[in-house]
C-alpha cells in the first residue's frame, strides 16, 4: 500500500527538511520507490540537500500539468529516490491540479513525502488525502515544543492524523532544559511520539555529503521511524542508547 507522508513544523530551523530528505534516503534503502516533493515555495532546499542544486530546471508547478509524473521527477544519486523541487515563485500552486497530482504520485511511487514549510499555514493540508500521515518535527527546546503543540492542535481540528518526531536530541543537553523527560515533551506537544533522531553532524551536513552512513546512529533511528510508519511494532530505544 502506498504511503503518503507530510512533514511539518511549528518553527523553522528544527531540521525538518533534513528529516524529510533522510527519511526519503531511508525508505529508498529499504527498496521502496520514493518521491520527495518540496512544498516550500520560493525557499526550497531539498535539491541542495540531495545534490541537485543547479541541475533542476523544472519544479512542482511543471509537474502539476505534466502528463507523466515520472518525467517531472529528478532522479537523485541514491537508487529509488526521486525529487520534485519547490516552485520558485510563491502562490503558484493550483488546488485542483495539486489534488490530482497527489493521487498520481501515490499511484506511481511506494512512498511520497511532502516537505511542507514551517508555520501555521494549513491551506494545502485539506487537499491531502485522508490517508496522509503528518509528521511534526520539533527539537526538544520549550519554544519549538510549544510551536509543535500549535501545529498539533491545528491538525487535530482538521481531523488529520499526526505524529511527533523529536529531532537533534542530545541527552546531556536535554537534562538542562525545561522538559526533563520525553513524557513532558509529549504532554506539552499533545502529539503521539513516532521517534527520536539524535543530534548529529551527519544530518546537519546532509547538504555536503547527500547521504547517511548506514550504521550510524541517525540512520538507525530513521530506520526505526520508517518501520513504524510501515506499521511494524518497533519499541522506542532507551534514551541513553539513542
Amino acid at each position: 500500500m502506498g504511503l503518503v507522508l507530510a512533514t511539518t513544523s511549528g518553527k523553522g530551523g528544527v531540521g525538518k527538511s533534513c528529516v524529510s530528505a533522510s527519511l526519503g534516503i531511508t525508505f529508498a534503502g529499504m527498496g521502496e520507490r520514493v518521491l520527495l516533493v518540496d512544498m516550500d515555495e520560493g525557499l526550497g532546499s531539498l535539491d541542495l540537500l540531495l545534490g541537485l542544486e543547479g541541475s533542476a530546471v523544472s519544479d512542482l508547478c511543471d509537474a502539476l500539468v505534466s502528463k507523466d509524473i515520472t518525467d517531472s521527477a529528478y532522479e537523485t544519486h541514491i537508487k529509488n529516490l526521486s525529487l520534485i523541487p519547490a516552485p520558485k515563485v510563491v502562490g503558484q500552486i493550483d488546488g485542483e491540479l495539486f489534488k490530482r497530482f497527489v493521487r498520481r504520485a501515490d499511484a506511481s511511487f511506494d512512498v511520497v513525502i511532502f516537505d511542507f514549510p514551517a508555520g501555521l499555514d494549513f491551506s494545502l493540508y485539506s487537499l491531502m488525502p485522508q490517508k496522509t500521515r503528518f509528521l511534526c518535527v520539533a527539537t526538544p527546546d520549550p519554544v519549538c515544543v510549544r510551536a509543535a503543540s500549535a501545529v498539533g492542535r491545528g491538525l487535530a481540528e482538521m481531523g488529520l492524523n499526526s505524529r511527533l518526531i523529536i529531532n537533534r536530541f542530545n541527552l546531556k543537553e536535554h537534562k538542562k532544559l525545561k522538559y526533563r523527560s520525553i513524557d513532558g515533551i509529549i504532554d506539552t506537544a499533545s502529539i503521539r511520539l513516532l521517534g527520536i533522531v539524535p543530534e548529529s553532524e551527519e544530518i546537519n551536513n546532509l547538504s555536503v555529503k547527500h547521504t547517511l552512513k548506514k550504521r550510524g546512529k541517525p540512520a538507525k533511528a530513521l530506520l526505526r521511524i520508517a518501520e513504524r510508519l510501515r506499521y511494524k511494532n518497533i519499541p522506542l530505544k532507551n534514551l541513553k542508547k539513542i
